[in-house]
């Protein structure tokens, strides 16, 4: 009885593990799901930085990614293909570009434009410095 219900625990434990394991970590079938999943991971790490750096708070985005097509007769990587940035870091916001490549295979060139939302505050009637400065 105690067996079986350490059995019937432990198939639980592990259907709840496995979707969270499948959500982070997607199977790639071809290199086009490849190149979005890296380049989407390196595009994010960008913002994130650019992020901290500014110290947004509540930001959101999204990004359009833009791959040559190609990517359609190029087979899967065996490894992990490398990402580099290849347009300067201050352009971030408008536009990233980027070289992923497969080790003695291909290698692409990926534009990703990223879409930031970050909140801003308003006034909700006129401030006049005027008054600002003498605290009035």
């Amino acid at each position: 009885m105690s067996f079986q219900f350490c059995r019937r625990k432990f198939y639980f434990l592990l259907a709840l593990a496995l979707p969270g394991y499948a959500a982070v970590h997607p199977v790639q079938h071809s290199a086009r799901e490849q190149v979005n999943a890296q380049v989407l991971s390196a595009a994010s790490q960008k913002i994130e930085s650019l992020a901290q750096q500014r110290q947004w708070h509540d930001y959101r985005y999204t990004f359009k990614v833009y791959i040559s097509s190609q990517i359609a007769t190029a087979a899967p990587c065996a490894t992990t293909p490398g990402v580099t940035l290849t347009s300067p870091v201050d352009i971030a916001l408008n536009r990233m570009n980027f070289t992923v490549s497969c080790p003695q295979s291909w290698q692409m060139n990926v534009a990703v434009r990223p879409d930031v939302l970050v909140p801003v505050v308003m006034a909700k009637s006129l401030v006049c410095p005027r008054y600002a400065a003498h605290g009035e």
